[in-house]
């Protein structure tokens, strides 16, 4: 009783994994679906080269994963198979077309930040207009100071008082 007991359990257990891959391969079908309906000249006409090499990259690898898959569920030992050799190739271009997309972004960010030279100008000569305007009133406020100053009688302090008396 207990062999069919545990032989039930792992019935079930493949089944779940059974359903589970089934769902996936629906996925995968609805996903690749609209790409299929599509015509490829008229895709790839569309694209930029490098959204060419990264669609073609990708369905390299979605049929290479496909194929190992087919050949998992044949009982055949994927890991010395030819096909685990070719992923690794595809994966190598994927990582070669993900470097050259990085760059182009850097490229394309480095093309966004353009000094208006006019605009720096413009703002430059503002800013040291205002600053030398503020500084000519400061100094104007600071020289009537002195001025006012100088006019009054100075007058000093107790202890200045006294220092002064003991040096004379």
């Amino acid at each position: 009783m207990a062999a069919s007991s545990s032989s039930s359990g792992v019935r079930s257990s493949l089944i779940k994994k059974l359903d589970n891959f089934e769902a996936q391969l629906s996925s995968l079908e609805d996903h690749l679906k609209p790409l299929m309906d599509t015509d490829y000249e008229e895709l790839m006409s569309k694209m930029t080269p490098l959204e060419q090499s990264e669609l073609n990259v990708s369905l390299a690898f979605t049929t290479a994963s496909l194929y190992w898959m087919f050949l998992k569920t044949q009982g055949t030992d994927v890991k010395t198979h030819k096909i685990k050799d070719e992923i690794d190739r595809v994966k190598s271009y994927m990582a070669r077309i993900k470097k050259a997309s990085e760059q182009e972004d850097a490229k394309t960010r480095k093309r966004d930040v353009v000094l208006n030279k006019d605009a720096a100008a413009r703002i430059v000569k503002a800013h040291t207009t205002e600053t030398t305007v503020q500084s000519s009133s400061k100094r104007k406020a600071e020289e009537a100071k002195q001025e006012k100053d100088e006019e009054e009688p100075k007058t000093t302090s107790g202890k200045q008082a006294k220092r002064c008396k003991k040096s004379a």
